[in-house]
């Protein structure tokens, strides 16, 4: 966890991937302060949304620095970013219901990332994804290697070879992998020394 102990702005940058959304998903953190890169990671989520993955991302950073830290968020998802700076107060004051009177989606995730928000002073700043941004394009890079290594690791696993046992005189296969728990996340990760937004496609408000 990066502490701020000296109260310097630190960049939290963040970025999620979903392959054909919903599809395989994960989420890429490069922590900055002033330039150095103090901490990165990716991590593999399983099948989910693209909304899932850039929260997921923001949650995985905010948790990476201490509480009480002044925080920069920044990332291409104006969900996001217009979630915690524009939404939260009218989904609030509606116990969780948008403009259109429908539940707000992922409620828990959104939960999650208000509670890290609340213990930190974070101001938000967006970018324009793969528009060049080295830290934007490296998170994107570390949530793709997450799902690309998930995914050789399903395809190099070993065949699940059927074990038999008997029951009444009768041979059973019995799949002893049914009850294994599913493979959840693959981490990459080094460690180191105003906003006006146009409505996100998903909206949400």
């Amino acid at each position: 966890m990066i502490s701020n102990s000296s109260s310097r702005l630190i960049s939290v940058y963040t970025d999620g991937a979903a392959k054909n959304n919903p599809g395989d998903a994960a989420w890429g953190v490069v922590v900055v302060d002033h330039g150095a890169v103090l901490t990165e990671g990716g991590g593999y989520i399983g099948r989910a949304t693209n909304q899932v993955a850039e929260l997921s991302a923001a949650i995985e950073g905010l948790s990476r620095t201490a509480p009480g830290a002044i925080i920069e968020l920044v990332s291409d998802s104006q969900y996001v970013l217009k979630g915690l700076s524009e939404w939260r107060r009218g989904w609030e004051r509606r116990n969780w219901v948008n403009s259109k009177g429908e539940p707000v989606a992922n409620q828990a995730q959104w939960k999650k990332l208000f509670a890290l928000a609340d213990e930190r002073s974070v101001r938000v700043r967006w970018v324009r994804g793969h528009n060049g941004d080295p830290f934007n394009e490296r998170c994107d890079q570390l949530a793709n290697e997450a799902i690309a290594q998930a995914r050789k690791n399903e395809t190099t696993a070993p065949a699940r070879a059927p074990v038999f046992a008997t029951r009444s005189g009768q041979q059973v296969s019995v799949d002893l992998f049914d009850a294994a728990p599913a493979y959840n996340e693959v981490v990459v990760a080094r460690s180191g020394s105003g906003m006006s937004l146009a409505a996100d496609s998903a909206g949400g408000d």
